[in-house]
């Protein structure tokens, strides 16, 4: 140890001054943290945000690289530590701000959390310092008039059983999560618009799946015929869907 010091500190020369580390972020207890996505479920679902054209995601200035479609975290401190769950497994994802912005070709005020870290797909799930999570891989199969992921033990499904009505179904098709119609919401003008199980026009498309503690948690969105709605389906013995957010983005 004397050897050490003498080869760092020369003979007559003052040690280097020490500089204090930056304080740390500090947890702020649950209660304080805005309401979950999903009631009952820990976290919010974020999505990624991307520049225009660049990959899957959704471009919102001055946003990123997740974001929470969101009021309520503007009393929220900046750098409040949380993590960010994707398949790449998880990783801290600080809060970075909470701001108005434009979106969509009417440049409608929409209020934007932000958060510190990069998903590799286009939906992730947020959480508080020590909840468990972790990714579910997600495979996906096509036939004809269906598409059908296996997530874990479980499976979500969409299946046409007539022209322009597609069921949503989980557990190898025991449970029915929804049903979307196209002739109860048809706009006028958009006759032409039809219902394809592949496609995103309102049907959802699974991007994700998170078990957060014990639930399995599945990320989907669809478009519309004016903007995108992100939905969140908590699968096992009492499935169910959540309409979490929308994004208005342009007038049909």
């Amino acid at each position: 140890m004397l050897l050490l010091l003498a080869l760092g500190c020369p003979r007559g020369a003052a040690p280097a001054p020490s500089v204090p580390a930056p304080p740390a972020p500090v947890a702020l207890p649950a209660a304080a943290l805005p309401p979950p996505s999903v009631d009952g479920l820990p976290g919010w679902l974020a999505i990624r945000v991307v520049a225009p054209g660049s990959g899957d995601g959704v471009s919102i200035d001055d946003s990123g690289p997740l974001a929470v479609v969101s009021e309520a975290w503007a009393s929220v401190p900046a750098g409040t530590p949380l993590l960010r769950v994707d398949s790449t497994g998880v990783a801290p994802a600080p809060f970075l701000r909470s701001r108005v912005v434009k979106y969509g070709c009417d440049d409608t005020d929409v209020t934007i959390a932000s958060f510190g870290a990069p998903s590799a797909e286009r939906l992730a799930w947020l959480l508080p310092p020590g909840v468990m999570a972790e990714p579910i891989e997600v495979t996906r199969q096509d036939a004809p008039k269906r598409r059908r992921w296996v997530i874990g033990g479980d499976t979500l499904s969409l299946t046409e059983v007539q022209r322009d009505k597609v069921e949503v179904r989980s557990s190898n098709e025991r449970h029915l999560l929804d049903v979307v119609d196209l002739d109860a919401q048809r706009m006028d003008g958009a006759e032409d618009l039809h219902l394809a199980v592949h496609d995103d026009f309102m049907v959802p498309q699974v991007h994700a799946a998170w078990r957060i503690g014990q639930e399995v948690v599945v990320g989907a969105s669809y478009h519309s015929y004016e903007g995108e709605h992100f939905v969140v389906y908590t699968l096992g013995d009492t499935p169910a869907v959540h309409h979490v957010a929308y994004l208005y983005g342009c007038a049909f």
